[in-house]
């Protein structure tokens, strides 16, 4: 996801609208698969609100369906 992450981002900055696409991206709940996509999206200032544990994308998506809400009403 880090390559990933650093795509969108370099897309937004040839565009002129990075700061636009990060300032969006913060409005949402942010899910991380696991420590390696946190760390690569704090690294460019969205933190994730939710952290799969363990990394598997199954426990992901529960985690978004039995937190993401409450997480969306902040």
């Amino acid at each position: 996801l880090g390559r990933l992450v650093a795509n969108v981002l370099e897309a937004g900055e040839a565009d002129g609208r990075k700061g636009e696409w990060l300032a969006a991206a913060g409005r949402f709940v942010i899910a991380s698969i696991g420590p390696t996509t946190t760390e690569a999206l704090a690294d460019v200032g969205l933190p994730a609100q939710l952290e799969a544990s363990p990394p598997k994308m199954g426990q992901l998506v529960r985690m978004v369906f039995s937190e993401g809400p409450h997480l969306a009403g902040r």
